[in-house]
């Protein structure tokens, strides 16, 4: 009797002391077994996310770019610039406008891109220095070749010298381009024609435009300008 006593208070110390069997597993494994089970969580939802859209983008109104800004008048009946600056004449140079079939189209344009070195994406690479573009679809204010009549593929195309220096006058937020069927014999003449232009409709940015806001390319020091062939090609 005193064995079978002693085997059972054996067997009642080991139940004590958890070491009896939870399932096939020992009472504190089971408990962290259990601890460790993943609980699985339903991810929420994300909003969809649509990036705006773009913002018409239109240029300044000529009255206000008169008062502070540059407004820069083209006739081409007359294939002239004529450039103001704060109301005040600053300069005037002839242009070399588009050709019959790929005429400069009429209008009052804003300064949507500038680049000191571009190339034509349209015809051949052509080179197009100091270039200042007014529309998405290839029209731009650019140095070039200038024959003495309509010669380019849509283009405004001025003396080099000229060019260069128009692009170091012109801003996007404070610059207006006003291209004008009409013939300007004077900078008045210019003048009243740009203040009595329509205003224009707003333009478009590309898809791929994030920012209209132009920012020059820096020039390096003492870099020479391409050297533009005599070329049908060329914009």
């Amino acid at each position: 009797m005193t064995r079978v006593a002693g085997a059972f208070g054996a067997i009642a110390v080991l139940l004590l002391a958890g070491l009896g069997l939870r399932g096939g597993l020992p009472f504190a494994e089971a408990e962290r077994a259990e601890a460790q089970v993943a609980i699985p969580v339903q991810a929420a939802p994300q909003a969809a996310f649509a990036p705006p859209a773009p913002k018409p983008v239109g240029p300044p109104p000529v009255d206000q770019v008169v008062q502070s800004g540059v407004l820069i008048v083209v006739s081409k009946a007359s294939q002239q610039m004529h450039v103001f600056k704060d109301g005040q004449l600053w300069a005037s140079s002839p242009v070399s406008t588009g050709k019959r079939g790929h005429s400069t189209p009429a209008g009052v344009f804003p300064i949507l891109q500038k680049k000191v070195y571009h190339r034509s994406n349209l015809y051949s690479n052509a080179p197009m220095p100091y270039m200042q573009r007014l529309t998405w679809g290839g029209i731009a204010i650019h140095a070039g070749r200038l024959p003495g009549y309509p010669a380019s593929h849509g283009c405004i195309r001025l003396p080099y010298a000229f060019a260069k220096s128009l692009y170091a006058l012109t801003r996007a937020a404070s610059t207006t381009v006003v291209v004008t069927n009409e013939p300007a014999r004077s900078n008045a003449d210019a003048m009243t024609l740009a203040l009595n232009t329509q205003a224009p409709r707003a333009v478009v940015p590309q898809p791929s435009q994030t920012a209209v806001a132009v920012v020059p390319d820096a020039q390096p020091t003492g870099a020479a300008l391409p050297v533009l062939k005599d070329s049908s090609q060329e914009p």
